[in-house]
């Protein structure tokens, strides 16, 4: 998928054209890093000198490259589902031939390198100093078979945009939680205490203060917001009326 398709399904879904989570997302990270940086050796001395991972060493790595903050490492939103893989087939790891997706590659040849579950904005957009010729597509999978001559060829490929990946789909549900909650928040009408209730009553004198009628006058007693809440209207001293239940109902919203 080039990049004016890769626009286009974004457009059509009503998102950014660039995926919110580059550069915190752990499979952009580690995209990077097996694209561009050919660090093996480094990453096993990390592992085993400070005892960590191999995701973690990926992390070190890439501060040492700057092409992430030492202050952001603990911010990195984790791989969900199947991780990004790399995988070999030649004569380092064959001595014999090895059968792969019905095609036979003799190991003393040449060899094949597939990069799986990638992330495709690092192959549409971060073309800088990549190992193998990725093309520049928005890619999850993509594998080659590099001949003896050191010719490149790529036997398959597959599209993908970043709204199918685990953890945009986890990104997106949880921020439509959130707003949920906060709409729910912001839309409930703070109560009303005893104590504000009674200090509303003698103010007012136990009067409604749209038709000055009393409890004598067989009227039951509510307090009002002179401006509604819906209309921004507080729920404090100031903005608080003695109302007979009539006059409540039938100003409603209304300001007087």
């Amino acid at each position: 998928m080039i990049k004016e398709d890769y626009n286009k399904v974004s457009d059509k879904l009503g998102l950014p054209r660039r995926c919110p989570l580059i550069g915190k997302c752990e499979r952009y990270l580690h995209t990077v890093y097996e694209l561009h940086y050919d660090y093996e050796i480094e990453q096993e001395r990390l592992v085993k000198s400070l005892n960590i991972s191999h995701e973690q060493a990926i992390i070190e790595v890439l501060i040492k490259e700057d092409k992430l903050y030492e202050k952001d490492k603990n911010e990195i939103i984790k791989s969900y589902g199947n991780k990004v893989e790399v995988v070999k087939w030649g004569k380092e790891a064959f001595t014999g031939s090895n059968k792969y997706d019905g095609r036979r590659h003799d190991a003393d040849k040449g060899w094949s390198f597939s990069y799986i579950n990638i992330c495709p904005e690092v192959t549409l957009y971060e073309n800088f100093d990549r190992r193998l010729n990725v093309p520049n597509e928005a890619l999850n999978f993509v594998s080659y078979y590099l001949n003896i001559r050191e010719n490149e060829e790529i036997e398959r490929k597959n599209s993908c945009h970043f709204s199918e990946c685990a953890e945009f789909s986890k990104f997106q549900f949880e921020n439509l939680n959130k707003s949920v909650k906060n709409k729910s928040i912001v839309g409930r009408r703070p109560a009303i205490s005893k104590t504000l209730r009674f200090e509303i009553f003698q103010r007012d004198k136990n009067t409604c203060q749209y038709c000055g009628r009393t409890v004598e006058d067989g009227v039951k007693l509510v307090v009002d917001h002179k401006v509604s809440f819906k209309e921004g209207g507080k729920t404090d001293f100031s903005n608080l009326v003695t109302s007979c239940e009539e006059c409540n109902q039938g100003k409603s919203d209304k300001i007087v």
